[in-house]
């Protein structure tokens, strides 16, 4: 099948819409979806916040059939902590914020295809930092932890894997995300409840190592709540950034085997 890709990087796009609406009905109620005005915000972000040593990049990529109806929906943000990258060879982050194809579209080969949005649109925030061409990639996404009696869990999981990506063991780092829920819901109960989940990853040009330096982890998980923080009061991040205590030193090796996440799940 034939598909025609279109980047939504304007509030004012045609598509945004229907585009945010097909992600919220997947993944707002695993509260994985941030509220629309947060998207919207991140579609207006300059490509330099004024406010910090980041560059950040948002924008949302569409793949249509001929008729113009929407096979699978995928946005990402770009995260550039020009100091890490510059001064420890660290790497840009790519943060793949949701992945959706629809049913009668999934497979290996239109993940596969999306891939190569986010990855451009790094190479182009790169230039406009005036960074080396040479700085290393990493791709992540957070995904829900493998349950036996979950198939749908599975079958994502399997996407993630038969796509290349692997993931940081989950018993070495116990990742969360902040709470995205109302700051009133989270006030009504008590305080932010972060959500835990896996983190796999794709390292361009490292894609055959079994292995993971902890201190990259942190880099990348440190970008990751940069990022939310934009968006998320200081005060409900309190509990996402306590659990970094927990992580391994910087310098431990963190598995990245599939086993980790389930023995089933072995590569």
């Amino acid at each position: 099948m034939r598909y025609f890709f279109h980047v939504i990087n304007s509030q004012e796009d045609p598509l945004f819409d229907l585009a945010y609406e097909l992600l919220f009905a997947y993944f707002g109620k695993r509260d994985e979806m941030e509220a629309r005005d947060v998207i919207r915000s991140r579609l207006g972000w300059s490509d330099k916040q004024p406010t910090s040593s980041h560059f950040l990049h948002y924008e949302m990529v569409v793949a249509l059939q001929e008729d113009g109806s929407i096979c699978a929906v995928h946005d990402y943000s770009v995260i550039i902590d020009v100091s890490s990258v510059e001064e420890n060879s660290q790497p840009v982050v790519v943060h793949l914020s949701h992945i959706l194809v629809l049913p009668r579209h999934q497979g290996r080969k239109l993940t596969e295809s999306l891939r190569s949005y986010p990855i451009a649109a790094a190479r182009r925030a790169i230039e406009k930092a005036a960074l080396s061409t040479e700085a290393g990639i990493v791709l992540v996404a957070e995904v829900e932890h493998f349950q036996i009696d979950d198939l749908e869990r599975i079958r994502r999981l399997k996407l993630f894997r038969l796509a290349g990506y692997k993931p940081a063991d989950p018993s070495q780092i116990p990742y969360v995300q902040p709470d995205f829920r109302d700051p009133i819901a989270i006030d009504m109960a008590g305080g932010a409840a972060p959500l835990p989940l896996l983190l796999v990853l794709w390292r361009l040009g490292k894609e055959d190592e079994s292995s993971i330096r902890c201190g990259e982890v942190l880099h990348i998980v440190l970008q990751l709540y940069t990022m939310y923080s934009f968006s998320i009061r200081s005060m409900d991040m309190v509990s996402a950034y306590a659990t970094i205590e927990s992580y391994p030193p910087e310098l431990a090796n963190i598995s990245l085997d599939w086993g980790c996440v389930a023995p089933s799940m072995a590569s």
